[in-house]
Formats: structure tokens, sequence, C-alpha cells
């Protein structure tokens, strides 16, 4: 799996950190689910603590892959993307992701988040790597100013890229 996240400020109800996770679908084990179809479930924990160990905010879910007929070659990825509100701050980001169908142990990352959107001062968002971007039909989580943008989650860029997509914003 591979995570990326970005910082963002939402005027009516502050900072955000928005989590872009893809997993390798060749990666997780299927089992036959209640529609006859093969399906992998990854489980994910995020917590976002203060230096002291208090947790500010936090998730768990389930996070599924498409079904398949069967499982002989599978080639492709599955995403997801979710934002959590979190006030101005030092953080620990820790994530814990594990296979549901195996008996691995789940991975567990931590990392230092700054969030820190000031109202007195020009200041840019994160900035989002974009796989592609449509004009939105039906907004939802993908949707940023009447754009739906996928993004792009790992950091290694193919030479058969010709140009690096992003978003950011800029407040103040």
């Amino acid at each position: 799996a591979y995570l990326s996240f970005s910082t963002f400020f939402e005027p009516e109800s502050g900072p955000y950190i928005e989590t872009y996770l893809m997993v390798d679908g060749s990666s997780v084990d299927y089992i036959l689910n209640e529609n006859r179809k093969y399906q992998a479930s990854i489980e994910v924990v995020m917590l976002f603590k203060k230096e002291n160990d208090e947790i500010i905010n936090y998730d768990k879910y389930e996070l599924l892959s498409p079904e398949l007929e069967d499982t002989l070659s599978v080639n492709f990825n599955f995403i997801d993307q979710q934002r959590y509100s979190l006030p101005n701050g030092d953080y620990n980001f820790e994530i814990q992701i594990g296979d549901k169908h195996s008996e691995t142990d789940p991975f567990i990352n931590l990392q230092p988040l700054i969030i820190n959107f000031p109202n007195d001062e020009v200041i840019i968002s994160g900035i989002q790597l974009v796989e592609s971007y449509t004009e939105t039909e039906n907004p939802g989580i993908l949707t940023k100013n009447n754009y739906d943008l996928l993004p792009y989650i790992i950091n290694y860029y193919p030479e058969q890229v010709k140009k690096i997509t992003f978003y950011a914003e800029v407040y103040n």
C-alpha cells in the first residue's frame, strides 16, 4: 500500500487533512463474498495524536477491493481518499493497514504532521499530486472547486510521464 496526504483549509469548518491510500491489488488475499465474487478486504486505522498521545481524531474502516470473477490475473490498484478535521497544531499521524484475509501482522507507520493555517497571512495548502481531473458531474469525496481530482499517490514518475499535475489552494 502507498499513502500520501495533503492539508487544506475550509472557511466554514477549519483545517483538515486529506489522505490518499493506494493498495496493489495483487498483494492482497481474496475470498468469495455473498455475491459469489472474489473480494479483498483491508482494515485501515488512522490516529491523529498530540505529543502527549492524546487522540484528537481517528478512524477505523474496511476498504474493499472491486469484486472479481477470478483472481488469476489481478493487475490493478484500488484507492481510497478520506478527510479528517484537525485544528492547527503538531501531531503524530499513525496509520495501521492490515489484510483481513491474511495472517500477516498489520503494517504500522508513524510520521509527524503539522497543521498551520493562520488567519492573518497568505498561506498555501498542501500540494496534492493529481493523476487526472474532470469537471464534476456528481460531487463526492474527490471533488474540489467543481473538479473531480484522481490523486497520484506514489512519489515516482516513470519516464513516459511528460507532465506533473497538481492541485493547491491559496488562502487569505
